[in-house]
């Protein structure tokens, strides 16, 4: 499928944070961050051998009390969106996104009946996403992306809904808006949020 799950660059988990800690939890590896925040490791997933249209996350269970934290390092080309879709439920209509957009020279904004936490790519953006469960059981994403274009920074907030509730997650997709946009290169960590 073309997916390599592999050993995460410490220095690479948060682009701003200071890691002040690798330890180990039996086999589990948990990372402090210089903010208290402990962080443990589900799966690490880079694209190799070919571009692919989704990433999948199985495996774990987040329930309403939880917080995973989605750090994506996306390679693509221009103009996709990605959706990040819970539980087997990929039906793009059973989802609801807005962002804000900011490019240095101006503020936008939109909103939708789809599931991206990554809107309008650029050849490289890099996101982190916290996903939660409300207390009614809605499943919820917010994420910050950077977006590198030439010279020219820009900054987009999403925040994405489910339509429907659940009492916990059990699968994570990102699902590319064309066939193969998930280029090789791109990467991919899942975390829970342990303390």
């Amino acid at each position: 499928m073309g997916i390599k799950r592999g050993t995460l660059e410490v220095g690479s988990i948060f682009r701003g944070s200071v890691v002040i800690s690798k330890v180990y939890r039996g086999t589990t590896v948990i990372y402090e961050l210089a903010d208290g925040t402990f962080l443990e490791l589900i799966e690490d997933i880079t694209v190799a051998g070919s571009a692919v249209t989704s990433v999948q996350f199985t495996g774990f269970t987040a329930t309403k009390e939880d917080t995973l934290v989605l750090v994506s390092e996306l390679l693509t080309d221009a103009g996709h969106g990605f959706q990040l879709m819970v539980n087997n439920n990929l039906t793009a209509s059973n989802y609801y996104y807005q962002y804000l957009f900011g490019d240095g020279t101006g503020v936008s904004g939109s909103r939708g009946n789809f599931g991206y936490y990554i809107f309008g790519s650029s050849p490289s953006d890099f996101s982190i996403a916290n996903i939660k469960l409300t207390n009614d059981g809605y499943f919820t994403v917010q994420s910050d992306t950077t977006r590198a274009s030439g010279s020219s920074l820009k900054l987009m907030d999403n925040y994405v809904s489910s339509t429907f509730t659940m009492s916990d997650i059990t699968q994570l997709d990102i699902v590319a808006g064309g066939a193969n946009k998930i280029f090789v290169g791109s990467k991919f960590q899942l975390y829970k949020v342990v303390a």
